[in-house]
Parts: structure tokens; C-alpha cells; sequence
């Protein structure tokens, strides 16, 4: 019987572990955004939309699309970075996070 009770208090312990990790990870998405270095080369923020955009939605950063303009790298890096952030909680090496939102005009982050 006691073998079972602290089995079962591993177990919960356990997921308790990972409902907090989970809403660490929640909330660190919550409170930054992912955009492009300034810094990052050209080449690898083109694979890595062309890598993204096969799994995000990125429609807003096609022509006529609300975050089109400005037509950069940068810009249109930045969303898919950060779009694929909210996705799977990624900021790779291309971008780093920031608290304050990049959105501007009518172009809002994900």
C-alpha cells in the first residue's frame, strides 16, 4: 500500500514539474517577441522562410497581405520568426526576443 501512495506522489509530483514548465514556456511567449538580429544573412533568413512558411501561416507578409510593407528581409524575417515562435516557443539563432510588440500600422504580430 505505501509502495502505491508513493508511487502515486512521484507521479503527480512529476506532472506537476511539467505543468509549470509548461506555463514557464506559456508566458516567456507571452511576454516577448522574436524578430530578426540586424545582423542575421540575408541567405539564411530566405531558408528560413521558405522553411516556416511551410508549416506558419504566412499570408500577411505576401504582396497585399497587411504586413507586406516594408518588402525586407528583416521585416518579413521577423514575422515568420515570430510567428513560428508563438508555434513552437523557438526563437532560433536568426532572431532574438524582445518584450516590446514590433507590430506597426495595421501589421500585427501573431
Amino acid at each position: 500500500m505505501a509502495k502505491n501512495a508513493l508511487s502515486l506522489l512521484l507521479m503527480l509530483s512529476l506532472l506537476g514539474v511539467v505543468a509549470y514548465a509548461n506555463n514557464e514556456q506559456s508566458q516567456k511567449q507571452a511576454d516577448n517577441y522574436c524578430i530578426a538580429r540586424l545582423n542575421a544573412g540575408k541567405d539564411a533568413l530566405l531558408q528560413f522562410l521558405n522553411f516556416a512558411c511551410a508549416q506558419i501561416d504566412c499570408n500577411p507578409i505576401q504582396p497585399g497581405g497587411l504586413c507586406f510593407e516594408p518588402t525586407t528581409i528583416i521585416s518579413h524575417g521577423s514575422y515568420a520568426l515570430d510567428a513560428f515562435f508563438r508555434k513552437t516557443g523557438s526563437c532560433n539563432s536568426l532572431g532574438r526576443l524582445q518584450s516590446s510588440d514590433p507590430s506597426y500600422a495595421k501589421c500585427r504580430y501573431p
